[in-house]
């Protein structure tokens, strides 16, 4: 643990249990619920050294692909949520029989679960004051367990050219007559592989091949936008001279910033808001942004019209709503005193005599009891045939031969 206090100027991390594990980070000492390691600037997850950290660091899952420089591009899950690949190592040396299956006491190719490729950034530190130090920082992988609390070894193997490094397991085999020669392959430097690049992400270089504007008295503004707002299909790039919606940019930028002054021209003029150095006043960029609401006189009154014309409706469909009516709930023999007579029509065109006489006995049935009006059945054949005439007449005497 004192060896990374001398050694390291900055240190970071990531810990507990990954490749999807369902174990809560917070059971390992030092380790935080986002499953980063706990450092402050002498200690590291709860170890204290005699060591002076500055910065942070960060350190990413890489996905597959590559981002617009050829570069890693980082994942934003937690290092419980990593997706861990299937890596393959032949630990036969490079050249011999053995690397090429030819003898019997060979060792099998190794297949294990590894750990992504990942990405640290440093953030927030300076470079130290020495003569024997790199031009640029180096990065040093370590691990350390629980089983061995503060100590902390090399994550990764050394290559010496004897062995081929790891690789994915759904890697192509490499071409035995395309391999190199017994001696090996190149060997490159650890330290020199690990050297860290200085990026500045918050950096835009733009070359267009149009006009900013016109030359004189100019407000010049650079706007950060999320790109997932801009990567649908349908959206269509900004176009030379588009108009924007006026400041505060704060509502769609997530960081802005302008200059002001006289454009290629040699005469100074005074501009409103602007600094002695050149830039915009940030207050006359950015404000307080009010949440759009459909509290204003046209939506109230458009509103109010549409309740005005559902009551309306429902008086005019639905009267029986609003006031009440006598009726009966059940068939009372008092109803029928109201009335005349009581005709149920049977109609037929082409049916059988069967079909009729069953429509005649139905509606025969149907008088209501102890009817006090008079009940009639009407039978009306389309097809004025005689049969059917001749059925309604036997039928009309069989009715009348029943006792009343």
């Amino acid at each position: 643990m004192d060896q990374v206090g001398t050694f390291c100027g900055s240190v970071g991390g990531v810990c507990g249990w990954s490749c999807g594990a369902t174990i809560s980070a917070a059971r390992l000492p030092g380790c935080g619920s986002d499953n980063r390691i706990d450092v402050t600037s002498n200690s590291v997850a709860g170890l204290h050294t005699t060591a002076d950290f500055q910065g942070t660091i960060d350190l990413q899952e890489c996905m597959e692909g590559a981002d617009e420089d050829g570069g890693c591009m980082t994942s934003p899950n937690a290092f419980q949520h990593w997706n861990c690949p299937q890596c393959k190592y032949d630990p036969n040396p490079v050249g011999s029989d053995m690397d090429i299956s030819l003898d019997e006491e060979a060792s099998p190719t190794r297949i294990y679960t590894s750990l992504p490729r990942m990405k640290v950034t440093l953030r927030g530190a300076q470079s130290p004051k020495a003569s024997n130090l790199f031009n640029q920082p180096r990065v040093v992988m370590l691990r350390s367990s629980v089983a061995e609390t503060g100590v902390w070894k090399k994550l990764y193997m050394k290559d010496t050219g004897k062995f081929e490094l790891p690789v994915l397991v759904d890697a192509p085999t490499k071409d035995p007559d395309a391999e190199s020669d017994e001696e090996g392959s190149t060997v490159f430097d650890a330290y020199t592989k690990q050297a860290m690049i200085l990026r500045q992400p918050s950096r835009l270089a733009m070359q267009p091949d149009w006009c900013f504007g016109p030359r004189g008295p100019l407000y010049l503004v650079a706007c950060a936008v999320n790109s997932t707002l801009y990567e649908n299909e349908d959206f269509k790039n900004f176009t030379a001279g588009q108009r924007v919606a006026p400041p505060p940019f704060n509502d769609r930028c997530v960081a802005v910033s302008g200059r002001c002054g006289s454009a290629c021209s040699g005469a100074a003029q005074h501009l409103d808001r602007c600094t002695a150095d050149g830039y915009i006043e940030q207050s006359a960029l950015v404000g307080k942004i009010l949440p759009q609401k459909n509290e204003s006189i046209s939506v109230w009154l458009f509103v109010f019209l549409l309740l005005l014309g559902f009551a309306v409706k429902v008086a005019v469909l639905c009267p029986g709503i609003f006031r009440s009516y006598p009726h009966y709930r059940r068939y009372i023999p008092d109803l029928t005193e109201e009335l005349r007579f009581i005709v149920v029509c049977v109609t037929s065109n082409d049916e059988s005599r069967a079909l009729a006489l069953r429509s005649l006995i139905g509606a025969v049935s149907a008088i209501p009891a102890e009817c006090r009006c008079r009940y009639h059945v009407a039978y009306v054949d389309e097809g004025h045939r005689p049969v059917h005439k001749a059925l309604w007449m036997k039928f009309c005497h069989l009715v009348a031969a029943i006792p009343q």
